[in-house]
Order: C-alpha cells, then structure tokens, then sequence
C-alpha cells in the first residue's frame, strides 16, 4: 500500500492550502516552516480515528475549521479518507465502474477497521512506532524510568543516605580526575575525528567525480572492446559497401520496375492489338469476291449487248482489294505490337534476375555476420564510432580532472585523512575500549562526590532518616529494545530468539555504519534486552551515551523495518529532527539508507524549508 495524495487545508504546519500528488519510493516533504510538518501524527490521527476528535489538534493556530484528507493505493483497490478537523470524517472507495469515489462509512471505529483489514495497515502502535520515525522517539528524548527518579530524589537537599566515608570520597574523586583526564582526551580524540569526517566528506565528493570519470572510460573502453568490427563479423570492406548500398539498389530496382510499368501503360492501346483473324474468315470479303465473281461469269452466258454487266466486278474486286489491304496492315501491326510485348517482359524479366542475385549476394553477407537485416549490421558497426567518440569525451574529461590541482590535491588530501582517521579510530579503541562517559557527566559526578564531602564535614542536625538512594551520577536510559522486540515479534510471527538469529547480521551492519563502527553489533536476550558490542567489551543499552544510544536504536529498527517490509508493503515516515545535531557525513550515510529502503516501499522523508534535497529527489512542497 502506497500513499497517493495529501490535501489539507489549515492545518498546523502546512501552507493554507496544500494538494500533493505522490507516488512509490523515496520522496520528500519540504515543510514551509523551520520546524518539520507532523505529517505522520496527523495520517494517524486520520487513518486510526479515535472518535472523540483528537484530529482537532493539528488544526491551525487562529483557525476555526480546516480539513485534511490521505488517498491510498492497495494492491487493486483505492481508497481516500477524508475528516474536517475536530469534526466528523469519511472513508471512501473508488468504483471503477462510475469511476468515482463512493462512501464506504462515517464510523471512526469502522473506518480504521476497514483500513486493516482491506487496505493493510498495520496497527496503530505498530504503525506510529515502527513506521513512522519522529525525533520524541529516540531514546535520549524520552522521559527516563526509575533511574530518573532516583536521581530526582537524589538532588533533593537531604537526601544523602547516611554518613559518607570521606577518605572513600577522596579516593573516588582522584579516580573522577583520572576519568575526567581520559575523557577530556577522547572527546578531543573525538572532535578531530568529527572534523576529519566532515572534511573527509567534501573531499570525497570531489574525489567521487575522479572515480566516476575513469569509471566511464572503463565503460567506454569495454564497450569499444564489445563493438563488433569488419575483421570480427567475417566481412571484408567490398562486402560491407554491398550492404551499406543495398537500401539504394533496392530503392533504384522499384523506380525502375515503376518506370517499365508507366512506359508499359503508354503503350497500353497499340500494345493491346490481339492476334489478326484469317482473310479467308472477313464474310464482307467473301461476300465481294463472290459478287464480283458472279458478274464476271454472268456476262459470259449473257448476250453481247448484256456484258456489260461484267463492269459490276470492278467495285467489288475492288472493295475486296481493300479490305485485303487493311488486313494486311492489321497482320503487320500485330506483329509490331508482339515485339513490344515481348521486349517489355525481358526488360521486366532481367530487372527481377538483377535484383534477385543481388539480395542473395546480400543475404548470404548478413547470414555470415549473423544478423537479420543491413540496417542491423550497420547499426552493430556504428556503435563502435559511437563508443570511440564516447572513449575520446570520456578520456578528455579525465584527464583535465587530473590535471586539476584542486582536484588532485583532493585524492591525496582523502588518502592522508583517512590515515589519520584510522590512527585515531586505532587510538580511541586502545584507550577507552569504544565507551567512555561525556567530560560533563564526569564534571557532574565530581561535583556531587564534593558537595558529598562539603555536606559530610559540616555539623549535622538530628533529622529524620531518609531512604537511601543511588546516585552514581550517570545519566540512564530506558532499554528501547524490549518494545521493538514486542512489536517485532508481533509482526513478523517468530519470538525473539528466532527473529534475531535472522537479524542479528544485518543489524550488525546498520549500527556498524551509523556509529562509525565504534559498536559491530548488538546481542539479544529471549526477553528482548539487549547489550551494545563495542571493542573488547559489551555495554548494556541503558548505560550508553544517549547519542550512541539514538544511533544503536535507529540502526535495530531499520533493520526490523526492513524485514517487515519484505512481505508487506506500508508507507514509512521519517522525520529530519531525527537526525538534528548529527555531522553532515552521518546524515548523508542516513538518506542513502532511507533511499534503500525506497526501493522496497514509500518513504517519506519531511524536511524543514531548508533542507537540501539530493538531485535525483522528488521533493513536495507542503
């Protein structure tokens, strides 16, 4: 399931009025303001109605009345859930036949049933803690648990338990010195390594252009290795003209058949002279030989004053002459015209052979190159100009980012901090083990173990007893693995054992990255507690800095993620407080692994205005 649509109107931290159209991926929500638009709390207050109007809280300051709706996409359904804020709401269904949305219910409760069981929504806590990333999740930012208290208890005046062993104090207060010493050391180890990183950062990225031109010259260079040649296709130059004119002999034997059918056409009237018919068969002939033949013989038998009568001969021989005469004209006129005919089907007859041994001579060239026609064998020899030019581009480029005194200063520069950066990764193993407290938290537990010793050398009156409390002086957090191994579990069907022997690995490579590999993995109890894996120790969760604390847990819940997103598709919220305070490096290694996660389902990421996207981002503005 993918978000398709974001409409609102006054709603806290969004433009008056904003229509968003999206899609599948990694995308990004620009928020207006500073601060990050609560885009994931107000589709849960939508999608997950508590009937009771709870929604009115994302309503604009100085508003009355505002409205925001979601459209979602299933796997062959759409929907779109619409509520004025505070007031009533609705879920609809498209109809592909009105094509139109239809109301499916105005029932808050049966509104996000329909969305679980149709449309695959998870369940809201799982969805708002597992889904939906917001920077008051992180560890460090929660409210603490009996640790808090007890340290609350402690900074009351008169809480101290009992006597303090002053001597105790002292001791314990050359050892803080000492800590303080080592920790002062390591967060100045720390600040070069943070330094190096960001510089490391923008050298790469100069660095990262060198790469990918000598990249695209390999491309090139395999790519005119692969491009075929004359030599390689069996073809010799004489054969690849053949082929090359063979378009031009074809088009030249058509106007040619054309113009042997338009001379045909002109000739069409004498040309369609049949055969002539026998002189003997002309009746009109006949008819006059017999007449004249008649008057001949007549006036032989007649008296000699009657022969005149043999006169009457004169015009039928004569007419019979005539037609004599036509037919033999007709005889001569049908033999021209069985010449014409004749020279017509040999011209027809040796354009066709021509043309015939042509195509054969042709297809026996592409048959031997191996490939169906001459625009295929020429386009096969094009692409190896092609991939010389690109070569020749690709070289060029090169060579003048080498020639860059910037740009080589930078390969050299990365090199040497890298060196450095190692040492000093090298150097903090050795010294602090990859844990060590802040100098502040040392600086605070002096300060308590002095006023301890101030407060154990002055008079005491006689006070009621206290309950004794702990204080060492360490800010504690809350494990946070227990409630994502719940919603794990819950979610993926297998209990923790089970479901980490499958995570363990790929959790190990998240928090590796995101910790700069100051912790390579986390182990798991069957109760969901976990202890963080650092050089040559394991540090519980709940005594971790709350910094690498946040990075610990976003690492284990992107791996969870990940794997429930394997077999079902929901859109993912992450917003960029999360990663507030984080060096600019870090934050790069996060948005590659939300666009990783992109490539699996929808991720949207909401920004502050002036959050600068990457060039391939699609940013919304909201």
């Amino acid at each position: 399931m993918i978000l398709l649509e974001i409409a609102a109107q006054a709603v806290r931290g969004m433009s008056p009025a904003v229509r968003v159209q999206l899609k599948g991926g990694y995308q990004v929500l620009r928020s207006p303001g500073e601060s990050c638009t609560p885009v994931a709390g107000l589709f849960s207050a939508l999608c997950y109605p508590d009937g009771r109007g709870g929604d009115g809280a994302f309503l604009a300051p100085g508003q009355k009345s505002g409205k925001a709706g979601f459209g979602l996409q299933g796997k062959d359904k759409s929907w779109r859930v619409v509520r004025d804020l505070g007031g009533s709401g609705a879920l609809h269904q498209f109809n592909v036949l009105s094509g139109k949305f239809e109301v499916l219910t105005q029932d808050a409760t049966e509104i996000a049933q329909m969305l679980r069981s149709a449309a695959g929504l998870p369940p809201r806590t799982t969805f708002e803690q597992l889904f939906s990333f917001r920077a008051e999740q992180l560890p460090s930012r929660r409210p603490k648990g009996e640790s808090a208290d007890k340290k609350k208890k402690a900074d009351k005046p008169g809480a101290a338990s009992g006597p303090v062993d002053v001597a105790a104090e002292r001791e314990r207060l050359k050892a803080l010195a000492q800590e303080l010493a080592l920790s002062q050391d390591i967060a100045e180890v720390q600040f070069k390594l943070d330094g190096m990183a960001s510089e490391l950062f923008a050298l790469e990225s100069k660095t990262k252009v060198v790469e990918d031109a000598r990249a695209r010259v390999a491309r090139s260079q395999q790519e005119l290795a692969a491009a075929p040649t004359l030599e390689s296709l069996g073809l010799i130059a004489d054969e690849h003209a053949l082929v090359k004119r063979f378009p031009a002999e074809v088009q030249k034997y058509q106007d040619a058949k054309a113009k042997l059918e338009t001379e045909r056409g002109e000739q069409a009237p004498e040309v369609a002279v049949g055969p002539v018919a026998p002189l003997q068969s002309d009746q009109r002939f006949l008819a006059a030989m017999a007449v004249g033949l008649a008057a001949l013989i007549g006036a032989m038998f007649l008296k000699p004053s009657a022969r005149a009568v043999a006169l009457l001969a004169i015009p039928a021989f004569s007419f019979a002459a005539l037609l004599a005469l036509r037919w033999v004209e007709d005889l001569q006129g049908s033999k021209r015209s069985t010449g014409k005919v004749d020279r017509f089907a040999a011209r027809e007859k040796k354009l066709d052979q021509d043309h015939e041994a042509l195509v054969a001579k042709v297809k026996a060239v592409l048959a031997r190159a191996r490939v169906e026609t001459a625009e295929e064998l020429q386009g096969a020899l094009d692409r190896r100009e092609v991939a010389q030019e690109q070569l020749t581009q690709a070289s060029l480029t090169l060579e003048q980012l080498e020639q860059d005194p910037e740009t080589a200063g930078a390969v050299q520069r990365a090199q040497a901090l890298k060196a450095d950066q190692e040492a000093l990764n090298q150097q903090l193993v050795s010294r602090a083990g990859g844990y060590v407290r802040s100098p502040g938290e040392v600086e605070r537990d002096i300060a308590q173990t002095n006023e301890r010793i101030a407060e154990a050398q002055k008079p005491v009156p006689e006070e009621p007893e206290f309950e004794a409390v702990d204080t060492d002086g360490v800010e504690r957090f809350d494990d946070p693995m227990p409630a994502l191994m719940v919603l794990a579990t819950d979610l993926l069907h297998a209990d923790v054992p089970t479901l980490w022997a499958g995570l363990k690995d790929r959790c190990a490579q998240y928090v590796g990255a995101l910790t700069d590999k100051r912790y390579h993995g986390l182990e798991v109890d069957k109760d969901g507690r976990a202890r963080a894996l650092a050089p040559g120790r394991s540090v519980s969760l709940a005594e971790l800095p709350g910094k690498d604390l946040d990075l610990v847990y976003l690492g284990a819940r992107l791996c969870v993620l990940e794997k429930a997103l394997a077999t079902e598709k929901v859109p993912v919220f992450f917003e960029d407080a999360c990663a507030t305070g984080w060096p600019e490096p870090r934050k790069q290694l996060l948005l590659k692994m939300l666009r990783h996660l992109g490539t699996t389902t929808q991720v949207l990421h909401v920004t502050p205005a002036g959050h600068a996207a990457g060039p391939n981002d699609v940013v919304h503005a909201l």
